[in-house]
């Protein structure tokens, strides 16, 4: 069992909040399951009641976990995945992060890169390689391709900060720009396994996102997420009739 080391500069309400997001991300604790109540957290870790109540209290306001009144306190139904909608792009949590793993030009892109972005024949591309990681943990690879007459004008911190478009935001073509996403769940790849590390078993949440204005392509992009860890949401009006 993880322990609280005490000698580490790392706050004591911080080591057991990872502890507890452990528990959460490994299933060990399951969605809807009743955690241990405050009292045996504090007897367990050996803490005050204090320092338990404000991990318990950043678990609940980040929706890993859900407190009924008069039950407990249990992991939220998603199992404390980060749930992304992209209408609200500020909406990831504060401890979301990216790291920057490789860019590099491709004078020679992939078939289904030229295809998809309408790219002509000897066209080249910038290819942009990420990690987005949660608590410090990465749960996402994200690969973009850029044309060339976009690369200049990119926004380069915008590459480690903010929403995943946030590096295309000196662009104003974006006022006119259309989106066509895919989501599919995929088995994981090798570099998947290098970045991410899925457990056996789990698949991997497979987005594609292709900005377009007119027929040119401003970005397209493969997104691929743990899908024990990560969930994509979409809410919109419905019209019509449904079946």
């Amino acid at each position: 069992m993880p322990k609280i080391d005490r000698n580490s500069p790392v706050p004591l309400h911080f080591q057991l909040h990872q502890i507890l997001l452990g528990k959460i991300w490994s299933g060990e604790w399951g969605p809807g399951s009743l955690i241990p109540g405050e009292l045996e957290l504090q007897q367990t870790y050996d803490l005050s009641r204090n320092t338990v109540r404000q991990t318990l209290n950043a678990l609940v306001a980040k929706k890993c976990l859900e407190r009924h009144r008069g039950r407990g306190t249990f992991v939220s139904v998603t199992g404390g995945k980060i749930v992304h909608n992209p209408a609200n792009p500020g909406g990831f949590d504060s401890t979301m992060t990216w790291s920057l793993i490789s860019e590099q030009w491709l004078d020679a892109p992939p078939a289904p890169v030229v295809e998809t972005m309408g790219l002509e024949t000897g066209a080249r591309v910038y290819r942009i390689e990420r990690a987005r990681l949660a608590e410090g943990e990465p749960i996402g690879r994200l690969v973009s391709y850029v044309p060339d007459a976009v690369v200049d004008r990119i926004d380069r911190a915008g590459l480690t900060a903010g929403d995943s478009t946030a590096y295309l935001t000196p662009l104003p073509e974006l006022d006119h720009a259309l989106v066509n996403r895919d989501i599919e769940a995929v088995d994981p790849t090798d570099e998947d396994r290098a970045v991410f590390r899925p457990p056996p078993g789990v698949p991997v949440l497979r987005i594609t996102r292709n900005i377009r204005v007119g027929a040119a392509s401003l970005e397209y992009m493969i997104a691929r997420y743990r899908g024990d860890k990560f969930k994509y949401q979409l809410v919109g009006h419905l019209r019509g009739n449904s079946s």
